[in-house]
């Protein structure tokens, strides 16, 4: 969402993959800019496990994070990517992306508790949020 808004507000002339990936930088500095003015607060992004930026930042705002790790099968994924492209935000310029780049998010942070959510069916979200209480 940080990232469409500031896309909305800046109201470039043409989006392409550069923009989109501006933005995004952008959009993860204003996240680690704000989120430590919350004492309680969840991050919602595609965390990179190999970005150590990622991995700082996370425990910066807390020694102990609790992850939701939502998981389904690469190719599940994939599919899930090119079906929602059409109806995504216009700063998301890319309709598709390789199985490879899916691969970089297989494996949670690993920074604290993991809770897996495997996500081929429906979650039940009620007691997700259980658990996640729990957990804390």
């Amino acid at each position: 969402m940080i990232k469409e808004g500031l896309d909305d507000a800046l109201s470039p002339a043409s989006r392409d993959l550069e923009w989109s990936r501006t933005l995004g930088r952008a959009s993860y500095e204003v996240m680690w800019s704000v989120a430590p003015y919350y004492r309680d607060l969840i991050l919602e992004s595609n965390f990179y496990p190999s970005n150590e930026e990622h991995r700082r930042q996370i425990l910066r705002l807390h020694a102990r994070p609790v992850e939701v790790f939502c998981w389904c099968p690469v190719d599940e994924a994939r599919r899930r990517y090119v079906e929602r492209a059409q109806q995504r935000h216009p700063v998301h310029v890319a309709t598709d992306l390789e199985v490879d780049r899916f691969r970089d998010w297989e494996q949670p942070m690993g920074l604290g508790p993991v809770i897996m959510v495997n996500t081929r069916g429906p979650v039940d979200v009620g007691n997700l949020a259980e658990q996640v209480l729990r957990t804390l």
